[in-house]
């Protein structure tokens, strides 16, 4: 039997230059399942978000039947997919991330942003791990690594440079709307608190405490944040990255 299937976006990536980006004819047998005929095309579950049959959305397991139409979208496509059902399991628009010991510095200027990211030094068990343990995304520019039938959420970026890829994964999650500047720790990742200002009084220089009103604190690690000049200068780079870029 004949079954229409396009895939969308960065998926055309797994295909042949000759199939990306067009309707393709796919013969099948009876009782092919969504997830079958997907990876027939060597795209790999992990790398999928959604997938309609017929513009319904549909289980992996859902069985084809003769002249059903097939539409594969990424994880985290940019429209608003929240909108319509998830696979089941899969978390729609939770913007945690786990980030692959090659992209540091996209997990410092994420957490610049105010997005939960952890930054994993060590082998891909243990960005499995931190991924399954709070639904994260995984970040990568392995190829290998998304080809993983382990994976549950993932995303390849493409860029090498650091603010490149950090507009990327902005653009790709549709971010924009959820970025809260400085709000998070940059060494720990956690959310910054409020602290009286006679606590810090010994813990910062003399000058600082007296031109600034309002501190903050990292739970964690104690390190502490205000709102100084390098503050203001790393709101405008993020403003300068996120929102100026074409």
């Amino acid at each position: 039997m004949k079954i229409l299937v396009r895939f969308y976006e960065e998926l055309n990536d797994y295909l042949p230059p000759d199939s990306r980006r067009q309707d393709l004819v796919r013969d099948v047998e009876p009782g092919t399942m969504v997830i079958q005929l997907i990876e027939s095309f060597k795209v790999p579950e992990a790398s999928v978000d959604l997938a309609l049959v017929n513009g319904t959305p549909a289980d992996f397991s859902r069985a084809l039947v003769e002249g059903d139409r097939l539409s594969v979208y990424p994880v985290f496509e940019s429209f608003d997919i929240a909108r319509t059902t998830p696979l089941p399991g899969r978390p729609l628009r939770s913007p945690r991330f786990v980030a692959a010991d090659h992209l540091g510095k996209l997990a410092k200027y994420l957490r610049m942003l105010g997005f939960d990211t952890l930054y994993i030094k060590g082998g891909d068990g243990l960005l499995f791990a931190g991924s399954r343990k709070a639904g994260r995304t995984i970040l990568s520019r392995s190829a290998r690594l998304m080809q993983n039938h382990r994976l549950t959420h993932a995303y390849r970026v493409r860029n090498e440079i650091p603010d490149r890829q950090l507009l990327e994964v902005v653009r790709r999650f549709d971010l924009s709307e959820q970025i809260r500047p400085l709000s998070r720790c940059l060494r720990c990742n956690a959310l910054l608190e409020p602290i009286e200002r006679p606590e810090i009084r010994d813990q910062v220089n003399l000058k600082i405490f007296h031109q600034h009103k309002v501190f903050y604190a990292c739970p964690h690690c104690r390190r502490i944040y205000w709102n100084g000049s390098h503050a203001a200068r790393m709101v405008d780079w993020i403003k300068g990255q996120v929102f100026l870029q074409e």
